[in-house]
């Protein structure tokens, strides 16, 4: 066990932590999410007409696609991506970062993660 960083808001004993702090400084957001996600705090979500407005602008790219869909293997890479990334709430199969169901989002053709992480470059 690494001694915790002065002022660290982990509970419990720190699993080397100390190594994720500095590597996360530069995104407190992210490393606050690692942080919750140690200490069993459940992920927050936006006011729910928030969450209705981010769903009316996914169905209207939807439509505007022709209702265009990707086949299993795309879904699936997708998914896969999702399933690895800290905006990944897997309990509810939700991104905390556009809201979106990820049973129905990954089967867009024309749907894009908001962190650019679908994309051939994985959003570098």
């Amino acid at each position: 066990m690494d001694p915790k960083c002065s002022g660290c808001p982990i509970t419990g004993e720190c699993d080397s932590y100390a190594v994720l702090c500095n590597n996360h400084a530069k995104s407190p957001e992210k490393w606050r999410r690692v942080i919750d996600r140690h200490n069993g705090v459940e992920p927050e979500y936006p006011p729910l007409l928030e969450q209705v407005g981010s769903l009316a602008v996914a169905v209207g790219t939807f439509i505007k696609s022709g209702c265009a869909t990707v086949d299993q293997a795309e879904f699936d890479r997708r998914h896969a991506i999702c399933e690895t990334c800290e905006s990944f709430d897997a309990k509810r199969n939700k991104c905390r970062e556009c809201r979106c169901s990820m049973a129905v989002k990954p089967w867009g053709r024309d749907m894009e993660c908001p962190l650019g992480k679908w994309s051939d470059d994985g959003g570098i």
